[in-house]
């Protein structure tokens, strides 16, 4: 049994891989471009200072018929995954600001 230190991270977001899932007429070339932009800039900021080519951000188009909630057919939705995999999340305090950060990217 190999036993290991508990890890301890300050910066809470490295390699970011964002799924934005949605149906095609959502969002426009320039929607995509704009969000992008603000996604990359929540980690290229101040404090964080991630490279911006390690931020990857897709879109996926999901055509219709092809969403269900609650048992119907949606066509109004967008669904994000956001995924880091390069660092965990220590604590609560940092959860809540990560979640916070996400709310102010997602509302560009």
């Amino acid at each position: 049994i190999v036993e290991r230190a508990p890890r301890t991270y300050i910066k809470s977001s490295e390699m970011p891989l964002w799924r934005i899932f949605a149906h095609p007429s959502t969002y426009t070339p320039q929607d995509k471009v704009a969000i992008s932009k603000a996604i990359t800039s929540n980690y290229t900021r101040p404090g964080l200072e991630l490279p911006a080519f390690y931020v990857d951000v897709i879109f996926i188009p999901v055509e219709e018929g092809n969403l269900f909630g609650g048992g119907e057919v949606r066509e109004d939705f967008v669904r994000i995954s956001v995924e880091h995999i390069a660092r965990t999340v220590a604590s609560k305090e940092q959860k809540k600001a990560i979640m916070e950060r996400f709310h102010q990217v997602c509302a560009c």
